[in-house]
This record gives structure tokens, C-alpha cells and sequence, in this order.
């Protein structure tokens, strides 16, 4: 697990499931395997609107993950100073992002290895990972 770094993740994401319902943590798990989706070029293109944004659709590094990231809502379309065109992190990008600046090797991420660590975390075996279930950000 701890090439994972799991808890580097939850510090990231100031999560303790200790103090989270079920939805809570089914939305932090939900993120970290957002993370997990993106692909090289996603997660530098979130990483550029995220640190550097707003970009303008002419300065993301890939558009085909510009298109990806609008679709799984962690950038949108947004106007600056009366000109459209322009992407900026939701607040479930802005997570995403933190996920992927401290974690390591989440290709080989499992939802079971994030449950495990929750259950540890919780010290008893009472978290099932649901995906169909979200919760706003």
C-alpha cells in the first residue's frame, strides 16, 4: 500500500474517514479514482488549468483531454474580462489535481486497495465502495 501513498492522498485531500458518512467517503474514493482515469496528458492538461488557469482553449496542452476533463467536470468553460473560451478547475478537478501531485503509481490503484485503507483507517471492515453513488462538490 504504500507505494499508493494512501494517506499522503487523504492528507491531501483533508480527508479522515473517521469523521465522514458513507457518502463522504464514497465521493473521496470517487476522486481518487478520477485520478486513477486520467491519462498522462489529462493530468498535465488539469494540472496546467488548476495551477496556471484560467487558460484560454488555444493554451491547454491537449484539446482531446480539454474535451475529456469538461466531461467528467473538473474544468469548465468560463468567460475572463467579457471573452469566452476559457477553461478553469471545478472544485472537483481542483481535488483530482491534489490527488495526482502526491500520489504515485495509481495506474495499479484498485477501488478494493482504497476501501482497504479506509477500513483500516476505520479500524473495522464496514466501508463497501459504491460507485453509482456522488455527492456534489
Amino acid at each position: 500500500m504504500d507505494k499508493f501513498n494512501i494517506h499522503g492522498i487523504f492528507e491531501a485531500l483533508c480527508f479522515n474517514p473517521s469523521y465522514e458518512e458513507a457518502a463522504g467517503i464514497t465521493y473521496h474514493v470517487g476522486l481518487i479514482m478520477a485520478a486513477k482515469e486520467t491519462t498522462f496528458r489529462g493530468a498535465e492538461t488539469l494540472r496546467s488549468v488548476v495551477h496556471d488557469g484560467p487558460l484560454d482553449s488555444e493554451s491547454v496542452p491537449s484539446k482531446v483531454e480539454q474535451g475529456w476533463l469538461l466531461e467528467k467536470d473538473m474544468v469548465e468553460q468560463i468567460s475572463v474580462d467579457g471573452k469566452q473560451g476559457f477553461q478553469s478547475a471545478t472544485p472537483k478537478g481542483q481535488a483530482v489535481c491534489k490527488v495526482l501531485d502526491v500520489a504515485k503509481h495509481l495506474s495499479e490503484i484498485r477501488p478494493i486497495d482504497v476501501v482497504r485503507a479506509v477500513n483500516t483507517y476505520l479500524k473495522e471492515p464496514s466501508y463497501v465502495y459504491t460507485p453509482n453513488l456522488s455527492k456534489e462538490c
